[in-house]
């Protein structure tokens, strides 16, 4: 990323946006279903409220450190060590995000679409589109986010408006689902759903104030929010619990209900399409905020000669689990369970430190 770009809010939204919903087009309404049974819509609006009451305090850090990123923060609290630990430990968070997805759609195009082919084969073909565009650079990646992004949301409310006449509300009860404990207990964890917005750690000295900095944030996830619980009550409201919790590819089998007379039918290509586009964007901006993590954390002048290395670790590291559903587990028992913890937990020992350490404040001319 280069200091002179400014991002305008509109884009810093649509990049935002797709990483947190990218996993609606994955298996997100399932995995919610099957811990909240048919209470999942509570539970997405519960994970939601708690993502915005956590990230009202994060926004403190950047608040008090006025145009800085997550590193330059560190580094100003806690030195070069403090640098080093907070950009490796983004850089591999979006590392491993990175493989885990480019791993699980690539299983799954190879499911529904190129099933003769080789695993090796579709991952390359898509690793070789995102070689391109992080090749490209920052700029170009996140403008065309606020080309695309309308797009793939026009695409995915025809999906929902489709499959309308298909919800049936009794699919939703009784209200509580499997219980108060799974709601509000375990699903506080879920919250590490939204740990894709982390990516706005990075933002700061490209949205230029901090008043834009806050706004995107909340636009965001509030935005996201809304497609995570409409999407979940949606798809438990068409498919009743537990026969929701068998489905592949939740929104894709929504999908393949579509059907408008004699000749309008398998709309599910539609789904193949905007699907595709999200995966594209968001493999990109992860693949570049790793590489750009581990930049700021060593200091390198560029990040271009990080590519090529960045994309052959992230090849080898998505067939690392032995099949799709261990990268499935991977995915859901750690990253989407505890990368909370990183994500939204270092900005907050970093506001704590400041406020020790006398860091910030004032002398960054925030009273």
């Amino acid at each position: 990323m280069q200091k002179q770009i400014t991002v305008g809010r509109w884009e810093a939204v649509c990049l935002l946006l797709n990483t947190v919903n990218i996993q609606i087009f994955l298996n997100l309404p399932m995995y919610i279903v099957e811990i909240a049974g048919t209470s999942g819509w509570i539970l997405s609006i519960y994970i939601s409220i708690l993502a915005l009451l956590i990230f009202s305090v994060v926004l403190m850090t950047f608040r008090r450190f006025p145009g800085k990123d997550i590193v330059d923060i560190a580094s100003q609290v806690a030195g070069k060590t403090g640098q080093v630990l907070v950009g490796m430990s983004f850089s591999l968070l979006s590392f491993f995000s990175v493989s885990l997805v480019l791993r699980e759609f690539s299983e799954d195009v190879k499911t529904i679409a190129l099933t003769t082919s080789p695993l090796s084969y579709i991952m390359i073909f898509f690793l070789l589109g995102i070689i391109i565009a992080t090749y490209l650079g920052f700029e170009i990646i996140i403008r065309i986010q606020g080309f695309i992004i309308p797009i793939i949301v026009m695409g995915f409310f025809i999906i929902i408006l489709s499959v309308s006449p298909f919800i049936q509300s009794d699919n939703v009860l009784p209200i509580m689902g499997n219980g108060f404990p799974k709601i509000f207990g375990e699903g506080f964890f879920k919250v590490s759903l939204f740990i894709g917005i982390s990516i706005i750690y990075w933002l700061p000295p490209f949205l230029k104030t901090f008043a834009r900095f806050k706004s995107v944030s909340y636009i965001t996830l509030l935005l996201s929010g809304f497609f995570i619980t409409i999407s979940v009550y949606t798809y438990s409201a068409i498919f009743s619990y537990p026969t929701a919790t068998e489905s592949f590819l939740p929104i894709y089998t929504l999908s393949r209900l579509i059907s408008f007379g004699r000749f309008f039918q398998r709309i599910e290509s539609l789904f193949l399409i905007i699907w595709a586009l999200s995966a594209f964007l968001y493999l990109s901006a992860c693949l570049y905020c790793a590489m750009y993590g581990f930049k700021r954390a060593f200091n390198l002048p560029y990040v271009k000669p990080l590519v090529i290395p960045f994309s052959i670790l992230a090849y080898n590291a998505a067939f690392l689990p032995g099949n799709v559903m261990s990268t499935i587990e991977l995915d859901r028992f750690y990253l989407r369970t505890w990368g909370f913890v990183p994500a939204l937990g270092i900005p907050i020992i970093l506001l704590i430190v400041a406020w020790i350490r006398g860091k910030g404040g004032k002398k960054n001319g925030v009273s």
